[in-house]
């Protein structure tokens, strides 16, 4: 979960049998959590079943869903999230969801590609994913 604008915000691979979703609960004055809202991701590549894993980052401006597809090949699809709707920004194949973490300094998002030779991949703004060197 990550949290922005008094709002958490909650990554799900799957929710019963309508697939991954993300919910945004309000945080009131007194800090109590409340009034969740559940938006089911669609226009994903793969079923909805077939998403076992789900990460939620933010940047600090933007909250970011990230799900994977855990077969071969692996593959993992960002969306951007402005209130409820969403906007996928890029799927790559290989990248294990396991090793993505946010790189707040550069803002970009970091992983590896797994595989016999492993490389560090990056992504900047959103945009597509670009191998930056192997992994020793």
């Amino acid at each position: 979960m990550c949290f922005k604008d008094n709002k958490v915000y909650i990554c799900k691979s799957s929710d019963g049998s309508t697939g991954p979703a993300i919910s945004t609960v309000d945080i009131d004055s007194n800090g109590n959590f409340g009034n969740a809202i559940a938006t089911h991701i669609t226009g994903l590549s793969h079923t909805a079943t077939s998403y076992t894993y789900a990460q939620v980052y933010t940047n600090g401006t933007t909250v970011f869903g990230a799900f994977a597809y855990n077969s071969s090949p692996r593959e993992i699809e960002f969306f951007s999230f402005n209130g409820i709707s969403h906007t996928k920004i890029k799927t790559v194949s290989g990248l294990s969801l396991a090793t993505v973490t946010y790189d707040a300094v550069r803002n970009r998002f970091v992983s590896i590609r797994d595989g016999n030779n492993p490389e560090f991949y990056v992504s900047e703004n959103g945009v597509d994913w670009v191998s930056k060197g192997s992994v020793p």
